[in-house]
């Protein structure tokens, strides 16, 4: 069976390059590992969808969230749990759950299955970081809410915190004064050190 380690922050914490940087490693130290991004399964057909609703200024707020809500469902239809190695989740259902809550949107969360995580791994930084770190993306989508809506960018960061901090196994970073190469150390040394995570398979 694999192990399943989530990871979790707001826009710009380095939760992307952090999962590459992670499943290296562990291919590195003889571990299968493998990564994907919101949804489960790499190949889920709503996923994108969901993603491209989620980037447009004019949408319904139901809109994504109900895609990402079908995202889920298809992914617990599809998942195979038993694959040996290490599953790194950047963002999951989790997510939405927390920012439907956060918005009032009354989807059915709280009624639909899932998977657990054998560690969550929350990146935070600082506001004045993650708007230097956007400004260096080339395409920003949506990602001005770091420079016009901060009040709301920290109440969802806050909401979405304490949505993973229940967790038995989280851990946290503070990635603003850290290079990616001390992030990628930080984290491999608290999943092996703290968790036990790091084992080979033969």
């Amino acid at each position: 069976m694999s192990q399943r380690i989530l990871l979790e922050g707001m826009d710009f914490s380095g939760k992307t390059t952090l999962a590459k940087a992670l499943v290296k490693r562990f291919q590195d130290e003889g571990t299968p590992a493998w990564s994907s991004q919101n949804s489960l399964c790499p190949d889920n057909p709503i996923c994108k969808i969901a993603e491209g609703i989620a980037e447009e200024s004019r949408r319904h707020p139901y809109e994504a969230s109900a895609l990402f809500l079908a995202t889920h469902l298809w992914d617990m239809r599809h998942y195979q749990p038993d694959r040996p190695g290490v599953h790194i989740q950047d963002s999951c259902w989790l997510r939405s759950k927390a920012f439907d809550r956060r918005q009032g949107v009354p989807l059915p969360w709280d009624q639909v299955p899932g998977v657990d995580f054998d560690a969550v791994l929350y990146l935070s930084t600082s506001l004045k970081v993650r708007q230097w770190r956007c400004r260096k993306r080339t395409n920003h989508g949506a990602d001005h809410w770091v420079f016009t809506r901060t009040d709301q960018f920290l109440a969802m960061e806050y909401h979405l915190r304490s949505e993973f901090a229940q967790h038995p196994r989280f851990l946290e970073i503070d990635t603003s004064q850290l290079t990616q190469e001390q992030v990628l150390e930080a984290a491999w040394t608290s999943l092996h050190n703290r968790l036990g995570l790091v084992t080979s398979v033969g």
